[in-house]
Order: C-alpha cells, then structure tokens, then sequence
C-alpha cells in the first residue's frame, strides 16, 4: 500500500515497487539510459527501483532495509530511529503516540523528518 508524505513524496511497497517495473518496462529503459550515458537522474531513479525491488529485504539480516528516497527526502523510520536511539521500536511508537517524538501518521506508518528524529535521538542519548 503506497504511502504519500508531506512534500508530494511517495512510498512504495516493494510488491508494488516490483508492479510498477514490470508494468513500464523499466528494465529495458533502465538499460538504454544506461548504454545512452544521457538521463542520469532517471536512470539513478530506476537503478534505486531495481534495487529496492530484487535485493534482500535486510543488508546484514537484522535491519531492514530503507529506501534512499525515504532519507534523500530528510525523513526516517521508526525502525531506524530505534536502532540509533538504542531503544525498541515499541518504545519509539509509544513516544510517537505520547508526542514525546513529533510526527505524522499517515495510514498505518508514521512519517518522521529527519531533525526531529536527531533532536529526539540526542535528547535519550543525554538521559
């Protein structure tokens, strides 16, 4: 289920991520703008698709993978505001709840920018 975010962005779903490329032929675009040298910008757009669609859903098998988009955009996850708070996920969304973290809730994810994630993060850190 996509996702808008403040800003006119948009998260994707991986499934839907994988649609997409499939639906628009992204993998031959993806090779002629590769082969073109011309559209660099949209050929790094399909290449982060590509990626974000047929590579393993965690780097090192405990923290998930995030898309680029979501922090080229200036914001964060909940998850990866746990690991880099040292805390539980569970306590950052209670923190979301209490609006002890500033945030939005957009359907069922919250969408948290970046300078809140890092004042909320070197505020725990200090305690």
């Amino acid at each position: 289920m996509s996702v808008e975010v403040p800003n006119g962005g948009l998260i994707l779903s991986r499934e839907e991520v994988r649609m997409l490329y499939q639906v628009a032929n992204l993998k031959d675009l993806r090779a002629k703008l590769r082969d073109s040298g011309t559209g660099t910008a949209a050929y790094k757009l399909i290449h982060e698709l590509s990626r974000a669609t047929f590579a393993n859903s965690a780097d090192n098998g405990i923290t998930p993978r995030q898309t680029t988009a979501i922090r080229d955009n200036g914001y964060t996850t909940v998850v990866q505001v746990a690991h880099n708070a040292g805390i539980s996920e569970r306590t950052v969304r209670l923190h979301l709840q209490q609006q002890i973290l500033p945030a939005t809730k957009s359907g069922r994810h919250w969408i948290i920018t970046q300078d809140d994630a890092d004042t909320y993060i070197s505020a725990r850190r200090k305690n």
